[in-house]
């Protein structure tokens, strides 16, 4: 299987799938600058290891005031779902 992300890239090589992805990615800090502007909160959910948090739009949400990276993990908390890591 072809690698579609890399660490230098976490954006992507341009196949459609991460395109897709990624503006999918963007609308979510769209939608968080959104609330925080009206005095809100949010969360977005994303693996931990994900390369997500390296995309500079992601890196420039986490820059704001108050707004922080966290890991957290359902299972710990009770839930029945178990995920793999």
């Amino acid at each position: 299987m072809k690698p579609v992300r890399s660490d230098k890239k976490p954006e992507g090589f341009g196949c459609q799938a991460t395109v897709e992805a990624n503006e999918l990615a963007r609308r979510s800090v769209f939608l968080a600058r959104k609330v925080m502007e009206q005095g809100g909160f949010f969360s977005i959910e994303n693996p931990y290891e994900s390369r997500i948090w390296d995309m500079p739009f992601m890196k420039s949400l986490m820059r704001f005031a108050g707004v922080r990276l966290a890991r957290w993990d359902a299972c710990m908390a009770g839930s029945i779902h178990k995920k793999p890591r």
